[in-house]
């Protein structure tokens, strides 16, 4: 699954530990890749599966993941994650 951000983010906040890919049966162990599009202004994941997926998929973005410069997952100092909601923050299907 390619997973793409509005804007660019910083890499060191991308772990597999705070994104993760779920479906009907739980979660769904993979590898990703990481990189900018061309134009360099949104960071790009691709998330390789390691088994067979089922129906129900959703991808989880974990907000509370801080870089080594203090900033959030969506760049900003407070924890409102890539949202900027409490209620957007967590899953996304697809």
């Amino acid at each position: 699954v390619k997973i793409t951000f509005t804007r660019l983010l910083d890499n060191a906040t991308i772990t597999a530990s705070n994104i993760k890919v779920y479906d009907n049966t739980g979660y769904v162990p993979g590898e990703m890749r990481v990189y900018t599009n061309t134009a360099g202004d949104r960071t790009m994941i691709d998330y390789y599966y390691k088994r067979t997926i089922g129906s129900g998929r959703r991808a989880f973005v974990a907000k509370e993941v801080k870089a080594t410069n203090g900033y959030y997952l969506d760049g900003q100092l407070v924890p409102n994650g890539i949202g900027g909601e409490p209620w957007d923050d967590y899953e996304q299907a697809f």
